[in-house]
């Protein structure tokens, strides 16, 4: 569970990027591991309880921390099926931003490799 979370936030981080949809599927199966799986009467379960609320506060902060810089998910890609309580699939703010805008920063590294390559070009170009 710590492993999966952390990789959840992992993908939260890079929800500016190219993290963010990523993030929510990920977060909202742990959501539904937490409402439906897990036996929380359990005597054994406290320890588990406490790595998923204290991965889950640092997931949840981080989206709303990038919630003006995240690439919304576009309307066709949204699952149907996801809950109200799932409110980590509309934090996006900026719900108007251009598909440019949009498309430059979920292919963010293409971008920055196209860019690498275009000034060695330039500088290959300079040194002959």
């Amino acid at each position: 569970m710590s492993i999966y979370l952390f990789d959840c936030l992992c993908y939260a981080q890079q929800s500016p990027y190219d993290g963010f949809e990523q993030a929510c599927w990920m977060r909202s199966a742990a959501q539904l591991l937490y409402d439906i799986c897990i036996d929380w009467d359990h005597p054994d379960s406290t320890a588990v309880r406490e790595v998923y609320e204290e991965h889950i506060e640092e997931i949840d902060e981080t989206f709303r921390n990038f919630a003006w810089e995240i690439p919304p998910v576009l309307e066709e890609d949204f699952p149907d099926w996801v809950p109200e309580s799932h409110w980590w699939w509309n934090v996006p703010i900026r719900k108007d931003m251009s598909p440019e805008e949009r498309d430059r920063r979920i292919n963010f590294a293409f971008y920055d490799a196209m860019g690498f390559l275009e000034e060695k070009k330039k500088r290959d170009k300079k040194d002959e």
